[in-house]
């Protein structure tokens, strides 16, 4: 394992090589990088999930979806009682909102009780990637096998006015910044003593139980 100062310059030294990019590259690479940050966040969650708490989510798809359906279901109108609010920021805090809780609550159904543990997690992570699948191409409401249509952009307005970001330069840097926060929390919280316990758990539950570290909420 490499020592942390060498993994922090080796990061810092990315993104300082990626914030300069935009002065070289073209702008439909550009476009097409600010995307693949965001699949980038979906793997480091994942390699969160799987390689330093050794648990094995073949569903971990499920709550990207989750957060990408809440946040356009709220900035396009559709949510019945809040057809008024088509803020960017507000639609960021549902998404959160609700692929956290969905991610508690599958989690605590999955963990509750002597758990699931190795390939048989990964299995019911596999089936629940399945059941949201189908889920979504068969509910007309968000779309069914097309998606949600014209999904508004980023607008920096508190209600959906004000400057919106359409231009591939802003968005890189957004989605580059987002990435950003979300590698260094993750890498913090690896590091805390929460950290340390998700990776006692991993190594040897049945010991982590003896130090006083529940596998389960």
């Amino acid at each position: 394992m490499m020592p942390r100062r060498t993994v922090d310059l080796i990061g810092l030294a990315a993104l300082v090589a990626l914030a300069a990019l935009p002065t070289l590259a073209a702008s439909w690479l550009l476009g097409d990088l600010a995307v693949y940050f965001a699949y980038a966040m979906l793997a480091i969650s994942l390699a969160f999930a799987w390689g330093h708490c050794g648990l094995l989510s073949l569903g971990h798809a499920v709550f990207f979806g989750i957060g990408a359906y809440a946040m356009a279901t709220l900035t396009l109108g559709m949510l019945p009682g809040l057809e008024v609010v088509r803020s960017t920021w507000a639609g960021l805090a549902f998404a959160v909102v609700a692929a956290g809780a969905s991610a508690w609550a599958i989690g605590w159904f999955t963990f509750s009780g002597r758990g699931l543990h190795g390939a048989f997690f990964g299995i019911v992570t596999l089936a629940l990637a399945v059941v949201f699948e189908r889920l979504a191409i068969n509910w007309d409401w968000i779309g069914g096998l097309n998606g949600l249509m014209n999904v508004p952009p980023i607008v920096l307005g508190l209600n959906g006015d004000g400057h919106e970001l359409w231009e591939p330069v802003p968005v890189y840097y957004v989605m580059l910044g987002a990435l950003a926060v979300v590698a260094a929390g993750l890498t913090a919280f690896q590091r805390s003593d929460w950290g340390l316990a998700l990776a006692a758990l991993r190594e040897n539950e049945l010991r982590a139980r003896t130090s006083a570290t529940t596998p389960a909420p």
